[in-house]
């Protein structure tokens, strides 16, 4: 083989080189998307199960008319610890005893860590009849769409049917509606430099307009 004939192969050679080097960086650059979109892919489908487990352990704590979540309301007469625990895996069910101006009573307290979303209170004497459900927690919403903190107004918009207000002598104030076992407790301020009388008061919707829930509350 000539000088000549040296010097082509080694340029030729060198040219593919060249172009073997080329390709691998055309594959690695065609590649990545495909990698990159699995992972996105991946991502999305991990929103979903979480935005999927929201609205689950959202509606795991919805009150209704006639249940929560899948408990029936009123309870079965029986212990309900079990069923309880069973129905709100991802939060602590704590059986306690609740104090009033009466006898004592025993309860079903619903936890979240150490916040107390709610509370289930036993007649004192049948144990096993369920007297009042508490929601204290705007983690809580009933099927109307309403929640602790929501004002006055939003339970006028969201609520069908007249809606009437009480106070009672420990001047709570409650709004409620005929047929309904779902109601209110709300508060706000009450501008007076008058006693209140419970029996005579009439709160006007100029003085509930700002007020808001404090408490949901289900009671046959």
């Amino acid at each position: 083989m000539g000088r000549s004939t040296w010097v082509r192969c080694k340029r030729w050679t060198g040219t593919m080189a060249m172009a073997f080097v080329f390709s691998i960086l055309i594959i690695s650059c065609t590649e990545r998307p495909k990698k990159n979109s699995a992972d996105s892919s991946k991502t999305d489908e991990q929103i979903s199960d979480s935005v999927a487990e929201d609205n689950k352990e959202s509606d795991e704590v919805t009150l209704y008319e006639n249940r929560i979540a899948k408990i029936p309301l009123p309870f079965p007469k029986r212990e309900m610890a079990d069923d309880l625990k069973k129905s709100f895996q991802s939060l602590t069910i704590v059986k306690e005893i609740g104090q009033q101006d009466g006898p004592d009573f025993p309860l079903y307290s619903l936890k979240n860590g150490k916040r107390e979303m709610a509370y289930f209170s036993m007649d004192f004497e049948d144990t096993l009849q369920l007297t009042e459900v508490r929601i204290n927690d705007p983690m809580v919403q009933d099927q109307y769409g309403l929640k602790v903190g929501d004002g006055y107004s939003k339970i006028k918009k969201l609520r069908s049917g007249e809606l009437k207000t009480t106070t009672d002598y420990h001047m709570h104030t409650y709004v409620y509606f005929e047929g309904s076992k779902i109601f209110y407790e709300i508060s706000g301020e009450l501008p007076t430099s008058q006693p209140i009388d419970p029996d005579t008061l009439k709160l006007t919707e100029g003085q509930l307009k700002n007020w808001t829930i404090e408490s949901i509350i289900w009671r046959e």
